[in-house]
């Protein structure tokens, strides 16, 4: 029977809680089952936060869009090796700029 294993918040809040969620799976789920990861840790509160403080502050908006992007290049050079994480941050932190722009 196909399950549905749904992750995400504080279920992929840092890189151990990553690598926990990838021993849950290998153990608890075969090639037939469906995965469906949403925003690491507080990622949703803080663009909503972030989307708040762009009508009000955009000081206040630059501050949580780093922090954003500290945390997300965290996690990314926590769970991979340089040379695929190193690609994986230029793509976000080139997204991210875009948000600034728009």
């Amino acid at each position: 029977m196909t399950q549905l294993h749904k992750f995400g918040g504080s279920s992929l809040a840092n890189a151990e809680c990553f690598r926990r969620v990838a021993t849950i799976l290998k153990e608890h789920s075969d090639s037939h089952d469906l995965v469906v990861v949403s925003a690491a840790g507080s990622t949703t509160n803080n663009l909503l936060k972030w989307l708040g403080a762009l009508e009000k502050d955009g000081r206040v908006a630059h501050e949580i869009l780093l922090e954003l992007r500290a945390y997300q290049n965290q996690l990314i050079e926590d769970l991979l090796p340089q040379e695929k994480a190193e690609p994986l941050q230029e793509k976000l932190n080139g997204e991210l700029a875009e948000l600034v722009l728009h």
